[in-house]
């Protein structure tokens, strides 16, 4: 079992950067002990590493997608994603840690982890649909415009987790074109309108609970 903190982000290949050490700062602050943190890396190291190498495969496909545009564009593309992929990372290890940690945390996940938005991007000519997360919404619709013939705007948001996302996309996945693109369907507009209608992704699955 891990000892510290830097060994347990070591034994799992993952840099022990400021960003970590805040998390670390804030579970400490509300209750949690560094070995019961350290044991909950330990518990799930597998998971962890699995959840940090993720995004370069997001990435490679990114690159492939937009490789036309040159290099530039793919490295923008690549920080933006990187950005996303730390994202879905902290939250599978404060998941973790609150399964494993065995006390009752003070704060929910969203108010430990950096709130994000799942998003809906469209260019103003109509045409496909790119459902995604991010922290920084202003942000993504910069550097996805980069790479964008049409000029994009954001049709829809909601304060949500990244499994939210990964709901949407699943739920739509008949839909999809390629990556986080999907085909403006019907069944797509209807979704993104009751998320329109939402003020947070729990009630959008609250309605979504009634009319089944």
């Amino acid at each position: 079992m891990y000892r510290n903190f830097k060994e347990a982000f070591k034994g799992i290949g993952v840099p022990y950067n400021r960003a970590m050490q805040e998390i670390m700062r804030n579970l400490l602050e509300h209750g949690y002990l560094e070995r019961g943190i350290c044991y909950a890396i330990w518990q799930e190291r597998e998971e962890l590493k699995e959840a940090y190498g993720k995004g370069t495969i997001t990435a490679k496909g990114t690159y492939e997608l937009h490789v036309k545009g040159g290099l530039k564009r793919y490295k923008v593309e690549m920080a933006a994603e990187e950005e996303e992929r730390q994202s879905n990372f902290n939250e599978v290890l404060i998941d973790a840690i609150m399964d494993w940690a065995h006390i009752e945390p003070e704060k929910t996940l969203l108010d430990l982890a950096e709130p994000g938005y799942v998003y809906f991007i469209q260019g103003v000519h109509g045409g496909p649909i790119k459902i995604g997360y991010s922290n920084n919404l202003k942000r993504r619709l910069s550097v996805l415009q980069t790479s964008y013939p049409d000029k994009l705007h954001i049709i829809a948001y909601i304060p949500a987790t990244q499994k939210f996302e990964h709901k949407l996309h699943k739920d739509l996945k008949r839909h999809r074109l390629y990556g986080e693109w999907f085909s403006p369907t019907p069944e797509v507009l209807q979704v993104i309108s009751e998320v329109d209608k939402s003020l947070f992704y729990a009630d959008y699955l609250d309605k979504k609970a009634v009319a089944h």
